[in-house]
């Protein structure tokens, strides 16, 4: 199975939440497109935080009910703690994976993960033991990152490129399933879901784009040093800053991981 190198830290879990929001407009849109609806039963597989669970319990409604799993305890903790004190009712979460059957749970009507396959050594065999949570018909969307490319500043910021490198490259070996965005439809296909369909979009950072800047920063520091965990790491608030600064100079336009979302359904 997967092998998450950046843990569940308390502060990999404010990670997750920094970066939930700067996620949250693009994952709506996928939810949206891929048809979830108020009353739906929905699993998110590999919950963290539980971001991509509230924003679907939101969209299901108090007539729907979402669950959420991961392996690590402490996201399972942090996720509880987070709905009981939000106050939401129709949000579970439990530790476990895909392979581990759900007790005393039907079948759901939609599955959801984003930035799953990525750490998966085999998407594939993932996404089959996901779709046994599905009931025919059922809906299955992800939403994955391809790290894969490096796109270059505009108009050419050498500091920031010189940090999307190191960046690529820690990627590059952190991430088991690096090559499962750019192929989903096959891996779907794979699995014996029909219809895809999807939509790509790139995140850009510009000059007043805070959040964005801190996100690759604490990212990029997060898979430092979880592959290095001995290596010391500069603070990611002043190395958002030194990256903004130079981008503010140019009034550049420097770009993050393209992010592919796609749907299918299992036939009925």
């Amino acid at each position: 199975m997967a092998t998450y190198h950046l843990g569940h830290a308390p502060i990999e879990l404010a990670r997750l939440t920094l970066q939930a929001e700067l996620l949250r407009p693009i994952t709506e849109r996928l939810l949206r497109s891929a048809g979830l609806a108020p009353g739906m039963r929905v699993l998110e597989i590999g919950c963290g935080a539980g971001d991509v669970s509230f924003l679907a319990a939101d969209l299901v409604g108090p007539q729907g009910r979402v669950v959420g799993i991961d392996r690590a305890p402490e996201a399972i903790q942090h996720a509880t703690e987070r709905a009981r004190s939000g106050g939401l009712r129709n949000v579970t979460f439990y530790k476990g994976g895909p392979d581990i059957p759900l007790s005393g749970e039907e079948p759901f009507d939609f599955l959801i993960g984003r930035y799953v396959l990525v750490h998966q050594q085999d998407p594939v065999g993932f996404m089959r033991l996901a779709t046994a949570n599905l009931r025919p018909g059922g809906t299955l969307a992800f939403h994955e990152p391809d790290s894969s490319l490096i796109a270059p500043s505009r108009p050419p910021i050498p500091i920031y490129d010189a940090f999307n490198a190191q960046y690529h490259s820690a990627t590059q070996t952190a991430l088991a399933g690096k090559e499962a965005a750019f192929r989903l439809a096959a891996i779907f296909a794979d699995c014996g879901l029909v219809s895809s369909e999807g939509f790509c979009e790139r995140l850009v950072g510009l000059e007043n784009s805070d959040l964005f800047f801190l996100w690759r920063a604490t990212s990029y520091l997060a898979f430092k040093s979880g592959l290095y965990p001995d290596q010391a790491t500069s603070d990611a608030a002043q190395l958002a800053a030194d990256l903004q600064t130079a981008v503010r100079t140019v009034h550049g336009q420097v770009f993050g991981p393209d992010q592919w979302c796609l749907w299918a359904k299992l036939p009925a």
